[in-house]
C-alpha cells in the first residue's frame, strides 16, 4: 500500500467523521489531536442523570398505561444493573440509552395517535 492511498484513506475517515457529527451525539464525540480516528468518552454523571430523567420523561408520553409502566420499569431495571460497569460498557449503555430514547419518542407519538379509553387503574 503506498503512502498516498494511506493519507487519502484517513482523510475519507476524518471527513466522514465530520460529516456524520451532526448525527452523533457531540458530548462524546471527540476527534483525536492525531486526527486519525474518533475516540470515545466516557459520561459524565449529569449526563447519565440527564439521560435517566430524559427517559423517565418520555416514558410518561405513552398513552397506554401498559406500554407507560413497561417504559418506566425497564428504564429504572436498566439503570440499576448498569450501576457498577466499566468505562467501556458504560459508553455503550450510554449510547444504547440515547438510542432507546428516540425509540420512547418515536413510539410514544405513535401511540398517542391511537388512543383508547383509559383503564380502570388509570381513573
Amino acid at each position: 500500500m503506498s503512502l498516498s492511498k494511506f493519507a487519502l484513506g484517513s482523510n475519507i475517515r476524518r471527513g466522514l467523521a465530520y460529516a456524520l457529527r451532526p448525527f452523533c451525539n457531540s458530548s462524546l464525540a471527540r476527534v483525536n489531536t492525531k486526527g486519525d480516528e474518533e475516540s470515545l468518552l466516557k459520561p459524565s454523571k449529569n449526563q447519565v442523570l440527564s439521560l435517566y430523567r430524559n427517559l423517565l420523561r418520555a416514558s410518561k408520553g405513552f398513552h397506554g398505561y401498559n406500554f407507560q409502566q413497561y417504559a418506566i420499569r425497564r428504564t429504572k431495571d436498566s439503570f440499576r444493573s448498569n450501576k457498577d460497569i466499566d468505562e467501556a460498557a458504560a459508553i455503550k449503555a450510554y449510547q444504547t440509552g440515547n438510542n432507546d430514547l428516540e425509540v420512547i419518542r418515536r413510539q410514544s407519538i405513535i401511540s398517542n395517535l391511537f388512543t383508547s379509553d383509559k383503564l380502570v387503574i388509570e381513573k
